[in-house]
């Protein structure tokens, strides 16, 4: 580590942070997460909003999940399509 204090983080250091791509899609689409500068291709969010994003989900604020992409798929169908897969049926 070089020792400067980082002061913004960039989406992929929030993913980092919070431990899942998910949570961290779910937050910003909740508004829970705001970056702080958004423009062309660079998106940073303060270091405290990030802190405060993670503490107010640590107290139980859990954003609203997002919907699923293909909403066919869910949990308890997820392992049968795996092992499909694996078989070569899908």
């Amino acid at each position: 580590m070089s020792g400067v204090l980082k002061l913004g983080y960039r989406p992929e250091d929030v993913i980092e942070c919070f431990g899942s791509a998910e949570l961290y899609e779910e937050a910003r689409a909740a508004g829970m997460l705001k970056p702080s500068i958004e423009r062309h291709k660079l998106v940073l969010f303060n270091a405290s909003d990030v802190h405060r994003c993670w503490d107010r989900m640590m107290k139980g604020e859990v954003p609203p999940p997002r919907p699923r992409k293909n909403p066919r798929v869910n949990v308890a169908n997820a392992a049968e399509l795996l092992s499909k897969k694996k078989e070569g049926g899908v």
